[in-house]
């Protein structure tokens, strides 16, 4: 049976992960080489991820209102634009030559290769289409690392990635060497994604510490979040509360799960949490463990009958309200200046949406 169509069971990930999590997050190095050059574009193409036995975890607390608390520090950083700009697009080659890619436990590669498409903030008037190599807008933004789902690709979420960059980000999503539809698909690769994700934020950093190039001075290296869909989300919280990785702040996770073994419970995290409902690949009990075991800030977004994919790359009532809720989260806890006020607003959508936590 070919890998994107295996029954994937949660059972299997625990086991996955506790083989595998020591040897991989040790090998993820902060200043390990990469090497970046440009590539072509991403192919659109993706199969929906297997369905997944659920994991049975407690109910997710009653959410207090969100609201106000006292006012965010100052920063001295330059914020993201608050009103949508155009979108920019290029695409770099990260190699990572200090690990392997291993697939149905034989070396492919002595490197794992990770082609990023990166969507920038640019000069010019929002559009709907990203402009290959536009001129970056001014001022330095932050970053936002997007790991993808199993068997679909970066621009499976297009709409999503393009908005995040509108409203001011840039943002970095990698192809993963066995996770990534069009390639070779083996799930037990997802222990090594948090170390590409680090290696991806290097290489983003490095772009934008050259003298020359689009991303130039572009990228504030002091304001970085991750976020994720799906296995991606996995990789996502596991690069942030579990490698040594202090460059991430802010987390979202999108009808994720936890590793097994690493706690959440670390306030230099921020963490939103987008779940839909009738999730029956990642059922909502998944992020209602790692809701419960989070510390504020801790923020819950309830997409009512909300099913996996759909929410957040298809056009659907909730993608809008995602897409809003995230670019509030982003700009409060990456010191943009979104109040929590309004990120309350953008996820109060009766019958479609709820939203709660402690801010």
């Amino acid at each position: 049976m070919e890998a994107h169509d295996r029954r994937w069971r949660l059972s299997g990930r625990a086991g996955l992960w506790g083989r595998r999590a020591v040897a991989a997050l040790a090998a993820a190095e902060l200043g390990a080489a990469v090497l970046i050059a440009p590539v072509a574009a991403h192919s659109k193409t993706g199969e929906r991820p297997p369905v997944r036995t659920p994991v049975v975890a407690a109910p997710l607390p009653a959410a207090p209102s969100l609201v106000d608390p006292a006012p965010a520090p100052t920063t001295t950083t330059t914020a993201a634009p608050a009103v949508a700009t155009g979108v920019g697009q290029l695409t770099l080659s990260v190699v990572d030559p200090t690990r392997q890619t291993v697939d149905q436990g034989q070396v492919i590669s002595p490197t794992r290769s990770l082609p990023t498409l990166v969507l920038y903030p640019a000069v010019g008037p929002h559009g709907a289409a990203d402009v290959v190599g536009a001129q970056a807008a001014p001022g330095r933004h932050p970053l936002i690392v997007f790991a993808h789902g199993y068997a679909v690709t970066a621009l499976t979420y297009e709409h999503l990635l393009h908005a995040w960059a509108a409203a001011g980000f840039v943002v970095a999503a990698p192809a993963f060497p066995l996770q990534t539809a069009g390639g070779p698909l083996d799930e037990a690769d997802l222990v090594n994604e948090p170390g590409d994700i680090s290696a991806v934020i290097t290489a983003v950093l490095v772009q934008s510490a050259a003298a020359n190039g689009v991303l130039g001075g572009r990228v504030d290296p002091a304001r970085i979040a991750v976020a994720g869909h799906s296995d991606g989300a996995v990789a996502a919280l596991a690069s942030a509360f579990g490698t040594q990785d202090r460059r991430i702040g802010p987390v979202i996770s999108m009808s994720g799960a936890g590793r097994p073994g690493i706690p959440h419970a670390d306030p230099r995290h921020p963490l939103l949490i987008v779940q839909g409902d009738s999730d029956d690949i990642d059922p909502q009990q998944n992020s209602f463990a790692v809701y419960n075991e989070a510390v504020a800030p801790r923020i819950y977004l309830d997409l009512i009958g909300g099913g996996h994919l759909p929410p957040v790359a298809d056009d659907t009532p909730w993608r809008p309200i995602v897409e809003s809720v995230t670019i509030a989260f982003l700009s409060h806890y990456l010191g943009g200046g979104a109040t929590i006020g309004a990120l309350a607003a953008a996820g109060a959508h009766p019958g479609l949406s709820m939203i709660g936590g402690q801010p």
